[in-house]
């Protein structure tokens, strides 16, 4: 992990010297973040940062995205996934976490209708499946 942490570090120092790339932030946001979406937001979280490490190469030439922190929200049932990286890779790993979190989540199968877990009310309005994605400019050159 250690390593993984300093090949990151490494290849953002690399771009931020280099005057190189844009740096972008892209925040996405699903409508799921109750224990019975514990499977599918791990999943998505081990996918993501298998494809942020895939994308990540060693000699930095094709830059740098990290999954830099992700939430549940229980209260809300919602969770976010927040990317940085060099504008192409966090375009591509987000729309491929999009297109994840929208398959899986239509896919989950759980009886909710007469559930216990439906008589909780959530304050946050139910948008879709995948309900925001924001995206921030962190460095423009």
């Amino acid at each position: 992990m250690t390593e993984q942490k300093s090949l990151a570090a490494d290849a953002m120092n690399t771009l931020l010297a280099s005057g190189k790339g844009s740096l972008l932030a892209c925040n996405i946001y699903v409508s799921a973040g109750r224990i019975k979406h514990s499977k599918i937001l791990t999943s998505l979280i081990h996918k993501c940062q298998d494809e942020c490490r895939s994308l990540t190469s060693t000699d930095h030439k094709k830059g740098v995205v990290g999954l830099v922190h992700a939430y549940a929200d229980e209260a809300y049932d919602r969770s976010s996934f927040h990317l940085a990286g060099t504008a192409d890779l966090v375009a591509e790993v987000a729309s491929n976490l999009a297109v994840t979190a929208l398959t899986n989540l239509k896919n989950f199968e759980v009886d909710t209708i007469n559930s216990e877990d439906n008589d909780k009310k959530t304050t946050h309005p139910f948008v879709g499946f995948v309900d925001h994605v924001s995206v921030m400019p962190l460095l423009i050159p």
